[in-house]
Formats: structure tokens, C-alpha cells, sequence
């Protein structure tokens, strides 16, 4: 009868050589959850309100009317999108 190895014994145990490295990184994933959250508020709130402090052509619209410049807006949408696919590409905390 052959003995078990250690790498066996790990492995009917659940454990594997990276079972560390995969606790850190979903503790990582965990702990960066709220600060995505703001983020993701907070980019909300600057694509409602920045936009106001650019000024417009005049023109008629009713975005003109209220003082939302859409051209600010859609680069400002374009860039915290772009953002937030680089800042989650390695978290995948949206699972």
C-alpha cells in the first residue's frame, strides 16, 4: 500500500498550496466593496452637479434651460466608467 503525500493529504483536505493567497485576495475584494460603493455615488453626484459649472452655447434645449452642459456630462460618464473598469478588472467585487 503506498503512503499518502503531503500534496494528496492537502488536496482531499480542501487546501491547496494558494489557499492563502486566494483568503487574502477575497479579503481584499470584501474591504474594497464600500469604497467602490462611494465611488459609485459619488461619480453619480459629479455626473448630476459638474456639468452645471460648465458653461453652454445657448441653444433650445431644455438642458440649456437648466445650465447642464451634456457635452461635459458624457466626457465626465465616459472617464468615471473607464475608471471603474480599470479600478475593479482585478477585484471582481460585483460577483
Amino acid at each position: 500500500m503506498a503512503t499518502p503525500t503531503k500534496e494528496k493529504i492537502a488536496d482531499s483536505a480542501g487546501l491547496s498550496p494558494h489557499h492563502g493567497e486566494r483568503d487574502r485576495a477575497s479579503a481584499i475584494r470584501e474591504a474594497m466593496r464600500p469604497a467602490f460603493l462611494v465611488y459609485v455615488l459619488l461619480s453619480l453626484l459629479a455626473i448630476s452637479f459638474v456639468p452645471k459649472l460648465v458653461p453652454s452655447e445657448p441653444s433650445a434645449s431644455d438642458s440649456y434651460l437648466f445650465g447642464y452642459n451634456n457635452r461635459a456630462g458624457i466626457i465626465l460618464l465616459l472617464l468615471l466608467v473607464a475608471v471603474g473598469v480599470i479600478w475593479t478588472r482585478g477585484l471582481r467585487c460585483l460577483r
